[in-house]
């Protein structure tokens, strides 16, 4: 006569949680700076569309806007709002930079007359900083508030 079990015994079940377990503690961290690393690179995209929308008004009314409102909803559909708390930048150099991002929005300031079409410095800011000086700062963490 042939029992037949319907289930797992109790070893197979230990075994699989504890695989599970391993497996959830060697990958969770990864994880983590995954998510860091997607507000670190939501930063720099964001930065980089508000100095293309700059650009784009410059090239076709042949002066920088005065303030964000000039472009929206032409040139950008809304103005966005960086990611709080911390994120992860991959810089150039392949260092990374932790930012501790506390302030509330990216600033657009305009460029000094005669800078305009040889620095971007000065437009978009977050924090104080435009993108060029997050991401050659020697720095291996900021904190960036409002000014």
């Amino acid at each position: 006569m042939i029992k037949r079990h319907n289930g797992f015994s109790i070893v197979e079940l230990i075994v699989v949680i504890s695989l599970l377990s391993i497996l959830s503690a060697i990958f969770l961290p990864h994880f983590n700076n995954v998510n860091m690393l997607a507000r670190g690179s939501k930063i720099l995209a964001d930065m980089n569309a508000c100095e293309s929308a700059v650009n784009i008004y410059y090239v076709r009314t042949g002066s920088f806007p005065a303030d964000i409102d000039a472009l929206i909803p032409s040139y950008m559909a809304t103005w966005p709002k960086p990611p709080t708390g911390s994120s992860l930048i991959k810089k150039h150099d392949n260092n990374e930079l932790i930012v501790d991002v506390k302030a509330t929005g990216y600033i657009y300031s305009m460029p000094e007359t005669g800078s305009e079409l040889t620095t971007r410095i000065g437009r978009i800011t977050l924090g104080g900083m435009t993108i060029d000086e997050i991401l050659s700062t020697s720095e291996s963490s900021l904190t960036l508030n409002d000014k």
